[in-house]
């Protein structure tokens, strides 16, 4: 087998049979250098496609946050004298003063029992107020990243991401203590708290700050993760509106609630379809080009078979961009046509230039 018939292969990217290559590569340092930098490109371009999946779309920060977050230290501030009462009046509130779970709904308990829940009820709503206060003191919109590596800017964002989670489970375990109590009002307020801190956080996440190094593509697939993030706690705070409205005893207040809960479902569904119709161009887009970047792959890959100007470096480069290609054909990944094609085009006047 000649090193034209070899080389021909290689640039069609038949890795799968290096293989029966091998001896002729044991005999031509060349060609066997080639592969090498094949196999290299393809494994520097798959390993930086898998960094980005687990480094910059949110999804595994997110689990990772939810995984850490520590579990809310409720009466912490109230020391030893609180945790007491708190023991106390855990069969009251059926043990939801130290997250054990909730009481069955209209039980009013007994005239003691109401009592104590009257005096503990303060004490749990300034616990939850407290808590909300956390949350929101915790800064996501702006980081100062100047000077950080990757690796460091990578862990900040993911540190503050935690520290926010674990600010709304403390928050939202707090407004549960209300919610779980036997008193319509606290019950109401409690609801309400949620709402408020889910739609907080869905705030939080639509604006929350990206990491400096994205390009514009990456930013707009971080922006859509944390889009659909956010979506997921707005639908939560709709949710709880909506049974907060059921329980109002004000006709007025039960409208206010159910307009709330309406407010975000409208802006979730605006969302959605903003997103839809956006990306459904996009796709018709790539799907129009891809006959395109089809033949600018081959023209690009039979210029550099052809052409023994470019140096070892060059062809390294350039069959990097083939590989990107490759991959993200295999992978329909219409949204990238037009960049890769641009960036094909670039690398055709770039061997053009070389090799005239």
């Amino acid at each position: 087998m000649n090193c034209q018939t070899v080389q021909e292969r290689l640039l069609e990217r038949a890795t799968d049979s290096f293989t029966e290559l091998q001896p002729h590569f044991s005999t031509c340092p060349e060609c066997s250098e080639l592969a090498d930098s094949i196999l290299d490109a393809q494994f520097e371009l798959r390993q930086h496609v898998e960094d980005f999946v687990a480094t910059t779309t949110l999804d595994a920060s997110w689990e990772r946050a939810l995984e850490q977050a520590d579990p809310p230290a409720r009466w912490s501030r109230f020391g030893l004298h609180a945790l007491g009462l708190a023991a106390v009046t855990a069969a009251v509130l059926g043990l939801a003063v130290l997250g054990m779970g909730p009481t069955e709904p209209g039980d009013p308990g007994s005239e003691e029992a109401r009592a104590l829940s009257t005096g503990v009820a303060p004490l749990l709503i300034k616990e939850a107020q407290e808590r909300m206060q956390d949350f929101t003191a915790i800064e996501t919109t702006t980081f100062d990243v100047e000077g950080l590596s990757r690796q460091d800017e990578d862990l900040l964002h993911r540190s503050t991401l935690e520290a926010k989670v674990n600010a709304l489970k403390a928050a939202t375990d707090a407004y549960q203590a209300l919610v779980d109590s036997d008193d319509l009002d606290l019950q109401l307020e409690g609801l309400i708290g949620q709402a408020q801190l889910y739609e907080a956080m869905g705030d939080t996440l639509s604006t929350f700050a990206m990491p400096s190094y994205l390009d514009e593509k990456q930013r707009e697939v971080y922006a859509k993760a944390l889009e659909a993030k956010a979506s997921g706690q707005k639908e939560k705070a709709a949710d709880a509106y909506r049974t907060a409205a059921t329980i109002a005893t004000d006709p007025n207040r039960a409208a206010e609630l159910n307009g709330h809960a309406a407010r975000i479902s409208g802006e979730i569904a605006d969302r959605h379809r903003d997103a839809e119709i956006s990306g459904q161009k996009i796709k018709q887009e790539g799907i129009e080009l891809e006959p395109t970047l089809v033949k600018a792959l081959e023209v690009l890959g039979q210029s550099v078979q052809t052409c023994d100007e470019l140096d070892p470096a060059d062809v390294k480069e350039v069959q990097t961009v083939l590989d990107q290609g490759a991959i993200l054909l295999d992978n329909q990944a219409y949204e990238m046509v037009p960049d890769v094609l641009k960036l094909v085009r670039e690398y055709q006047g770039m061997v053009d230039e070389v090799c005239d």
